[in-house]
């Protein structure tokens, strides 16, 4: 595994982790979002060429801020809106123009003190590295770790580390809609050390290339957990997620990650 150290410069160890794949859902104010229900459409791939998925996620990628980003918010639990509780939050910084690009992320508790800290950094090869600091302790994940749940979410380090956007072997298998906007739909095979252990599809915007949802699968074809966004906001004439839930299926429980603050050079927060 590549360290995390080959980045220059040297990481602090007590800068600011963060949530970056919030910034993948921007829409831009002339395409706001719709709220048509997902309506998954396979037909019409047959009535034109679609790219290779790897040229989709290459101009995904080459979309991303060129300037470092902050968010913050928080990750809550529960079925019903009343019956949610906050897990932790969350300080979020993102530099993806850096080489290589990195995700940081730290997670707080409810009295502001840090539970868990992971850094993320992304090589031009395809490669990765991360390192989790937990009480104190400095330690590398490895695969299962890496795709399991953080405890008391249905959210895993690797959702966070959009580790599916510097993927190389997907393949385009069809289009379909999510909240109106025309999709294409990506399929990748399970990573190594994922528990749901089937395929994995990923929703992104035909315009703008952004990230809309992700579906993993289980051994048995049955939909095992679900990523998508439920609402948006705009922030200096741009189209921002404001919540992505995530559930582990068929339970009822669910993850809602919730941004509450967009810091960075030229914007403007305006709910």
């Amino acid at each position: 595994m590549p360290d995390p150290a080959r980045r220059s410069p040297v990481y602090p160890q007590s800068a600011r982790l963060a949530l970056g794949f919030v910034l993948l859902l921007a829409l831009s104010a002339a395409c706001a979002p719709g709220s048509d229900p997902d309506e998954p459409d396979f037909a019409q791939a047959g009535e034109q060429r679609l790219p290779p998925a790897e040229s989709v996620l290459s101009s995904v990628r080459s979309g991303l801020p060129s300037i470092p980003v902050l968010v913050r918010g928080q990750v809550l639990r529960g079925g019903l809106p009343r019956q949610r509780r906050r897990i932790f939050s969350f300080e979020a910084e993102l530099d993806f123009a850096s080489d290589p690009a990195s995700i940081q992320y730290t997670l707080l508790d409810a009295f502001g003190a840090v539970r868990r800290q992971l850094l993320v950094v992304w090589f031009a090869d395809g490669e990765a590295g991360w390192q989790l600091e937990e009480d104190g302790k400095i330690s590398t994940l490895d695969g299962a770790g890496f795709y399991a749940p953080i405890p008391d979410t249905d959210v895993a380090w690797s959702d966070l580390a959009l580790s599916f956007l510097w993927r190389r072997e997907g393949r385009t298998i069809g289009l379909g809609r999510v909240k109106g906007r025309e999709c294409y739909i990506l399929e990748f095979s399970p990573p190594a050390g994922a528990s749901a252990g089937g395929p994995v599809r990923v929703w992104i915007d035909m315009k703008m290339r952004v990230f809309l949802k992700m579906e993993e699968t289980g051994r048995d074809g049955q939909l095992a957990r679900s990523f998508s966004v439920k609402d948006f906001r705009r922030v200096s004439g741009v189209w921002m997620v404001k919540n992505v839930e995530v559930r582990s299926h068929p339970g009822k429980n669910r993850t809602l990650i919730r941004v509450d603050e967009l810091c960075a050079p030229g914007l403007e927060d305006a709910d």
